[in-house]
């Protein structure tokens, strides 16, 4: 198993674990995901690190209602709609891994922003941007990641960048 997905699935599964055990009574009424908000990120990144449980993680990563391993490869596939986490490397630390868990719309790389177009005729398309050369833009639907949308640049309207990521908010 290589070593990035080691490292990531310990930190996903240590985040829900170790907060699961912590969160006491006085913040039944909040979720999970605020609980976590309100720790300092490098602290839940050590905690997840020193204590994290990689089985369990890839348990949550590959968990129909985390829909992590939809969008997310582990060097198994091309063509996904977020990034191959075996392909972190060394720039990507604990804190960022949580900080994209937690709140993934903060910092988007480029390639996994999505692109919403209006073309001159009124169609509306969102995706991925897969290619892009002087004539043509290629979108990845993000709904159906294998499906590839060709469009002329000549018949585009508008090109907007989202603010918002595509990983939504509240996974934990």
């Amino acid at each position: 198993v290589a070593p990035m997905l080691i490292h990531s699935a310990r930190i996903l599964a240590s985040i829900v674990v170790i907060l699961l055990t912590t969160v006491g009574a006085e913040s039944s009424a909040q979720s999970l995901e605020e609980s976590l908000l309100k720790e300092p990120l490098a602290t839940l990144a050590a905690d997840a690190r020193s204590a994290g449980d990689p089985v369990r993680g890839a348990a949550a990563f590959y968990a129909r209602a985390m829909a992590c391993s939809g969008c997310h490869s582990v060097g198994d596939r091309s063509g996904s709609i977020g990034p191959d986490l075996t392909k972190l490397g060394a720039q990507t630390s604990d804190v960022d891994l949580v900080e994209a868990i937690l709140l993934p719309s903060k910092t988007i790389a480029a390639p996994y922003a999505t692109v919403h177009i209006e073309t001159v005729d009124g169609k509306v398309y969102a995706g991925v941007l897969a290619e892009e050369n002087a004539k043509q833009l290629v979108l990845r639907d993000a709904a159906q990641p294998e499906r590839l949308i060709s469009l002329e640049k000549s018949a585009i309207e508008h090109r907007q960048t989202a603010e918002q990521s595509i990983m939504p908010a509240g996974q934990i």
